[in-house]
């Protein structure tokens, strides 16, 4: 049930219109909760909302601005103009004083709003104390969680929203002047062009960027020099407590920032190395791809060139190749001699028309025979021997020698040429080989060879 408003055109000890009074009793008091109105403590909070309310929307008009007065003077004309309060108006200044005492035992939630050089931060400055600056702060709701409550506050006294830019685990915490609890949520990256707007009405009269490293830490400190007038360090009693500890986190911020970047740029010269090392390995595969891939003949993967193809490893496996292939003409190996002999004692020269479309002919790496180009290194060595002899014998010798050389050239040649057409049967066993068609009616005469040579 309603509590009733007296009716009384005035309070004996209050100038507040009684029409004002009513509205204020209805709109805060009057329908609260049984268990609320029976603490008179909590009630308070109450009539502390209301003394905004009217100071916002009624003190602002002209015929309302005589009306204008502190908490005390309030709370007492609603005491004396509501019923169920006026038995307590006696005692008015012990409740207040409890009031009070509870009132700064509630923690209190706000935030150090901080440019992105960590420069500059925001300080409010409250409508009625003109000479005091604190950073935007407020106490918290009941169940309300300290960073939410920063958010609200800093939003209703700034007209900021920092909800994206705070990090519940940055702040700074300490007691005021008054053994106030107080939190103050680090805020940086703020732009410092931002316009703000305060949300409460005579509440908070300016918003101002300051220096961090101007402000006065103790009373006993130099004013701050704002626009070319002095503030007085006192200006700031409600920030000292931490301004220094404000101090202390910039500086840590700032270190950990410089390592951040460093560590960045070696990750990145990190980064840099293992590409180009990954980069070098994918070109020496493919190098390697290439440089195994020479021949389509062998697909061994393991044999290694050098630049000018002269390696043991790859002559090795061109004599290792399947025994079909041994006698087939080979563009890669070219001949060491003008002519060799096949397994039929044959004579063959490089002229002969080509078999499969090849150029060149290449003996089989299995052949028991020798090509003949030994026989003139041989004769010359003979010959050098028998050359230096004559000179020790005299003129007589060398002209004996002379006559004598054509003979000995056709007797060695001849020898020595049959000598080198045998077989090496103790040496290398021939293995069997099938002649091909073009080759089975093919013969040579020796003999005519011989006169020639």
């Amino acid at each position: 049930m309603a509590t009733k408003v007296s009716n009384r055109s005035k309070t004996p000890s209050s100038r507040v219109p009684v029409h004002i009074l009513d509205d204020l009793s209805s709109k805060f008091l009057i329908n609260l909760p049984d268990a609320e109105k029976n603490d008179l403590i909590r009630l308070f909070f109450q009539i502390e909302l209301a003394h905004w309310f009217f100071l916002d929307f009624y003190c602002t008009q002209e015929e309302n601005s005589i009306y204008s007065c502190g908490i005390k003077q309030f709370a007492l004309c609603i005491f004396e103009h509501i019923p169920f309060l006026n038995h307590h108006s006696h005692n008015l200044n012990t409740l207040l004083e409890e009031w009070r005492s509870y009132k700064m035992s509630v923690p209190t939630y706000g935030a150090i709003l901080l440019t992105a050089d960590l420069k500059n931060c925001l300080l409010v400055q409250s409508f009625f104390a003109k000479n005091s600056w604190s950073f935007p702060k407020g106490k918290v709701n009941e169940n309300e969680e300290p960073c939410k409550c920063a958010v609200r506050e800093v939003y209703e006294e700034t007209g900021y929203d920092c909800s994206q830019l705070i990090n519940e685990n940055d702040y700074i915490e300490g007691q005021t002047s008054n053994y106030q609890y107080t939190r103050l949520y680090v805020v940086k990256n703020v732009p410092i062009e931002t316009k703000f707007c305060p949300r409460t009405r005579n509440e908070i009269k300016d918003c101002s960027w300051f220096t961090v490293d101007e402000l006065p830490t103790t009373r006993s400190d130099d004013g701050y020099f704002k626009d070319q007038r002095k503030i007085r360090a006192n200006s700031f009693y409600m920030i000292l407590p931490f301004i220094s500890k404000l101090k202390h986190w910039i500086a840590n911020e700032r270190l950990t920032q410089v390592i951040g970047n460093k560590r960045k740029q070696q990750k990145g010269k990190h980064s840099n190395i293992k590409n180009s090392l990954f980069v070098n390995k994918i070109h020496q595969k493919q190098q390697q791809q290439l440089t195994n891939n020479h021949s389509p003949y062998f697909p061994n993967n393991n044999i290694n060139i050098n630049n000018n193809g002269n390696n043991a490893d790859y002559n090795r496996n061109l004599k290792a190749r399947h025994k079909s292939a041994g006698d087939i003409l080979d563009s890669n190996s070219p001949s060491t001699s003008g002519t060799f002999y096949n397994d039929n004692l044959k004579l063959q020269n490089n002229t002969s028309t080509p078999i499969n479309g090849h150029q060149t002919l290449m003996p089989s790496s299995s052949s028991a025979f020798r090509a003949t180009n030994n026989i003139s290194s041989s004769f010359k060595k003979k010959l050098h021997l028998q050359k230096s002899n004559g000179k020790t014998n005299g003129t007589a010798n060398v002209q004996q020698q002379q006559q004598q050389q054509p003979e000995q050239l056709k007797r060695r040649l001849f020898s020595e040429t049959k000598e080198n057409m045998r077989p090496h049967h103790n040496t290398v066993k021939p293995f069997a080989f099938d002649i091909p068609e073009s080759w089975k009616n093919f013969k040579f005469d020796h003999q005519k060879i011989f006169d020639c040579m």
